[in-house]
């Protein structure tokens, strides 16, 4: 029995192995992410540079939703410093 709100899905299980920086043929930046599955190596997967945005975004509100240290320790050092928003504000006036 299926639990009230909750919609059972068929999800595939896979594992980062690389991620790393790269160009495509015309020279846009893109991100080459390489998975695998069931011990098998997916085809790399070509992600553009808003999407690698998005991915990033979303991937620390993830961690952060399971209350995990490592999204606390990056949302602390990198978007919660109450100077730099004082130094922000300074700027624009």
């Amino acid at each position: 029995m299926e639990e009230e709100g909750f919609v059972k899905q068929r999800l595939k299980v896979v594992t980062v192995m690389d991620c790393v920086p790269g160009d495509t043929d015309v020279g846009e930046p893109i991100t080459i992410l390489s998975l695998s599955h069931d011990g098998e190596m997916e085809e790399p997967l070509c992600v553009s540079i808003r999407d690698t945005q998005r991915l990033i975004v979303d991937l620390v509100i993830s961690l952060a939703s399971h209350d995990d240290d490592f999204a606390r320790y990056l949302l602390n050092t990198y978007f919660n410093n109450a100077d730099d928003d004082a130094d922000d504000e300074d700027e624009q006036e």
